[in-house]
């Protein structure tokens, strides 16, 4: 049977054919570029690539082609089901997982060293509830390290929708975008390593820049952040501006990194 989601100039092109750098996005095809620039410009860490787009358009593959960036096509998939299709696909063992929206602020090679010299698993900040909801704890879903061989030879998904639906419907916790995977793999016995503080030393998160919606759409409900500044609740209004800004201003640092030196 043919592969339904073909990754396109998939291959390994890199000095350290043991890690992926894996990351989903949705409808921000300036992201993932800014994500690689990012990341040449901290160190020397080049891994594998592989981008699950979940974009309806065009816009975002269009960019990603003509970059030579592989990626997977998969038009609606939510976002914690295209890191399993992702993580399926990855030709490594080791994984580097983070979202479209985060800029490296530095080298991560003491990461990666760390992660590998003490036989991890599984490597994140842990957090609980966020958003107003109250959430299982859960290593954070924009910037994580995994053991993929591991996690997938017993089984274990970054996400499940079916635990995920089932818990809300109890009115109590429930089961967000990493919670699922950091409850199976400490139940399997599996080694995690919970870190501090890395956001803000290794890379910066921009508040959901490569997920929510860019316009504001009433079907989506109160809880999506736009970034166009169309929003009709001003708190969600200013944050999407805000944000935005912020992240226009940092990417200015990245002027002249050139991904065809990765890439080309």
């Amino acid at each position: 049977m043919p592969n339904r989601f073909p990754a396109e100039g998939l291959r390994v092109n890199c000095r350290f054919v043991d890690w992926t750098l894996l990351c989903c996005c949705h409808d921000t095809p300036t992201l993932v570029p800014n994500l690689l620039r990012s990341l040449m410009r901290a160190g020397s860490f080049r891994p594998s690539v592989l981008v699950v787009d979940t974009s309806r358009g065009t816009e975002c593959r269009q960019e990603l082609r003509e970059l030579k960036i592989p990626f997977v096509s998969s038009p609606g998939t939510c976002h914690g089901e295209a890191v399993n299709l992702g993580l399926s696909r990855v030709q490594t063992p080791r994984v580097l997982l983070a979202d479209s929206d985060v800029l490296f602020l530095q080298d991560v090679t003491p990461l990666r060293e760390t992660f590998v010299r003490g036989d991890f698993t599984l490597m994140g900040e842990r957090v609980g509830d966020a958003g107003g909801k109250s959430l299982y704890p859960r290593i954070v879903p924009w910037f994580c390290l995994l053991h993929r061989d591991r996690l997938t030879s017993r089984g274990i998904s970054f996400f499940d929708a079916e635990k995920t639906l089932r818990s809300r419907g109890t009115g109590d916790r429930v089961y967000d975008i990493g919670s699922t995977l950091l409850e199976e793999a400490q139940t399997a016995g599996l080694s995690v390593r919970e870190e501090k503080r890395l956001e803000g030393r290794y890379y910066r998160h921009y508040g959901g820049m490569s997920w929510r919606v860019q316009k504001f759409n009433p079907g989506q409900g109160d809880t999506d952040v736009d970034f166009g500044g169309t929003h009709p609740r001003r708190d969600y209004y200013d944050w999407g501006l805000r944000v935005r800004a912020e992240y226009a201003k940092d990417v200015r640092r990245l002027a002249g990194v050139n991904l065809r030196d990765w890439f080309g």
